[in-house]
């Protein structure tokens, strides 16, 4: 697995609990929050290249615009 050169979110909160980037499902389907701001996240952890992270969710003022901002 490459490692990233810089740092990635990698902790959680889901349902009021700390939870780790390879113990939720993935994509927004993991159902998670930013535990500095409070936005949702995606999970990024099925990948084999990449360090598995959480980015979190940007939506646009654009309808259905929605980007991960990693």
């Amino acid at each position: 697995m490459k490692v990233a050169n810089k740092i990635q979110i990698t902790h959680a909160t889901k349902n009021g609990e700390l939870a780790f980037i390879n113990d939720v499902d993935n994509g927004l389907a993991c159902g998670c929050k930013c535990t500095q701001c409070g936005e949702p996240l995606v999970a990024k952890n099925k990948g084999k290249i990449k360090e598995h992270h959480f980015c979190l969710l940007y939506t646009s003022d654009a309808a259905d615009d929605m980007q991960c901002v990693d």
